[in-house]
């Protein structure tokens, strides 16, 4: 009995394994799919002006005020709320480039990074 068992449950995962849409090389669903300008999002109120390209926003009013920018990466609530034109600026946890508007290149991680930038360029933050 026990013998009996066992085969079925290897013929059983052999027949999963082989259905299995992984199994085929198939890649796996993409939950977030791009917009028309491959730009990213997810949150509520995230990226509601923008007409920008190749921006990445995820969290509450991420990058809500954005326009015409691109290459921006948000993440968390309220990260680069007010940018504008800004561009490559990346910004990580809760309120980080949240006044930038017109400053590019700029790279701060943690709460408040860089809370009152507003234009400043090639800036640090990590706090």
């Amino acid at each position: 009995m026990k013998c009996r068992l066992s085969s079925l449950m290897m013929v059983v995962s052999v027949v999963l394994l082989t259905l299995s849409p992984l199994a085929h090389g198939a890649p796996p669903p993409n939950p977030t799919p791009s917009d028309g300008n491959s730009n990213t999002a997810g949150g509520s109120n995230v990226l509601l002006t923008n007409t920008g390209s190749y921006n990445t926003a995820f969290g509450n009013y991420a990058l809500s005020l954005n326009t015409t920018s691109f290459n921006n990466t948000s993440t968390g609530a309220l990260t680069l709320f007010y940018n504008t034109t800004g561009f490559y600026d990346t910004a990580s946890r809760a309120y980080v480039l949240l006044h930038n508007t017109t400053g590019s290149y700029n790279l701060a991680g943690g709460y408040q990074a860089l809370l009152s930038n507003t234009m400043g360029n090639y800036n640090t933050a990590l706090g």
